[in-house]
């Protein structure tokens, strides 16, 4: 899976692309109002669920937001690191 995952980093933008997992894309380029509207995309589940999903999303959102305000990724410094085993990727830009 590692092999044939892709990292892409630009300035602004940052694209993970695991097969069979769905893409992580984020996007400083786009306005506040378009990134809260990603990052809240529909779910269908309980209540309990949903709740606790939609307080991730607002998490989600803030940590983007304030991801956004700092400067732009350090694409040449850019590095991934992937945790064997625990299914966990760190990216450091």
């Amino acid at each position: 899976m590692i092999a044939s995952s892709t990292l892409h980093v630009s300035p602004r933008t940052l694209e993970l692309v695991i097969p069979g997992r769905r893409p992580l894309i984020i996007d400083l380029s786009i306005s506040d109002a378009e990134i809260a509207v990603r990052t809240g995309a529909s779910y269908s589940a309980s209540d309990a669920e949903i709740d606790e999903w939609k307080t991730r999303q607002q998490e989600v959102t803030t940590a983007v937001l304030k991801l956004k305000r700092e400067r732009d990724f350090d694409v040449d410094g850019a590095e991934a690191e992937w945790k064997i085993g625990s299914g966990i990727v760190e990216i450091y830009l």
